[in-house]
Formats: C-alpha cells, structure tokens, sequence
C-alpha cells in the first residue's frame, strides 16, 4: 500500500514538472516569436531617412529610399505581430514536442517559418551539404 502511494506520488511530481516546463517553454516560444516581430532601425537609418528634407538631390533620394525601408519594415512588423497574436490560442493548446518543433522551425527559418508550422504543421526540413 505504501509503495503504491509513492508510485502515485512520483507520477504526480513528475507530470506538475511536465506541465511547468511546458508552460514555461510556451511563454519562451511566444517571446521569441515576438521578439523577431520588432523593427531594427538604427541610429544611421534615423537620420539618413532625414536626408530627405536636404535640397541635395542625391541626400534627398536616399532619404527617401531609406524612409520607404523604414516605413516597409514598420508595416512588416504589424503584421507579423498580428499573425503571433491569432496563433496565441494554438500555441497555448500544444505539447512541449511540437513547441520544440517550432523553436527548431525558429532556428530554421524565422518568425514565418514557426507561424507556418503552427497553422498549416509544414515543416522546413534543414538539410547538411556534403
């Protein structure tokens, strides 16, 4: 009787571990996908997008290629963040297996590749050259 008690005890502890380290891995997961949905602008980009307002044709015309990157990448971002918010519910709902799936799709590919695989399950298979 005692030692089905602390069989019992055992699989107890071992599956409260099991479900805080997938809680914790889909709070990684979820922070790392959002993470590679913020812009990276530099300083340099800032202020070559100023360049805009020069009378100098040329400083003029980077100024605007580099606002138009700028601006490109701001959109890129919302939208991507939006596409991490409506997987919320389905990362919240998966295995720490398949959350390692799309941290390996991460690795792979990026934000796209792991938001692919949450809503479609089609992986990027990485491959060694010889």
């Amino acid at each position: 009787m005692q030692s089905i008690n602390g069989i019992k005890q055992l699989v107890d502890l071992a599956s409260n571990a099991d479900n805080i380290l997938t809680q914790n891995t889909r709070k990684i997961v979820l922070d790392m996908l959002y993470q590679d949905t913020k812009i990276h602008t530099s300083n340099c980009d800032n202020v070559l997008s100023l360049a805009r307002f020069s009378n100098n044709k040329t400083l003029k015309k980077i100024g605007v290629e580099k606002t138009g990157q700028i601006n490109s990448d701001i959109q890129k971002s919302k939208e991507l963040s939006h596409k991490v918010s409506q997987i919320i519910p389905k990362i919240n709902e998966m295995s720490y297996e398949k959350l390692m799936i799309i941290v390996e799709q991460y690795n792979i590919g990026g934000v796209e590749s792991a938001i692919n695989y949450i809503n479609n399950g089609t992986r990027i298979i990485k491959t060694k050259r010889i």
